[in-house]
C-alpha cells in the first residue's frame, strides 16, 4: 500500500480524504493537469486566504 502525503505539507493523508472526488470540493489546484494532494488543514487554510486576498483586491 502507498502512502499519500499533501503536496503542500508533507504531512501523510488519510485514505478517506485522498478518495474524495475533486467535485466535493471548493477549489482544486492542478499542475501540467495533475491534481494536487491538499489536506483538510492546508485547504482550509488557503481557502481563508483566497477569501482574504479577493477582499482586498475588491477594496
Amino acid at each position: 500500500m502507498t502512502k499519500t502525503v499533501c503536496d503542500i505539507c508533507g504531512k501523510e493523508m488519510p485514505l478517506e480524504i485522498y478518495s474524495r472526488s475533486t467535485k466535493d470540493y471548493k477549489f482544486c489546484i492542478s499542475s501540467y493537469g495533475k491534481v494536487w494532494d491538499i489536506c483538510s488543514e492546508c485547504r482550509k487554510e488557503l481557502d481563508e486566504w483566497m477569501k482574504k486576498r479577493k477582499a482586498e483586491s475588491e477594496d
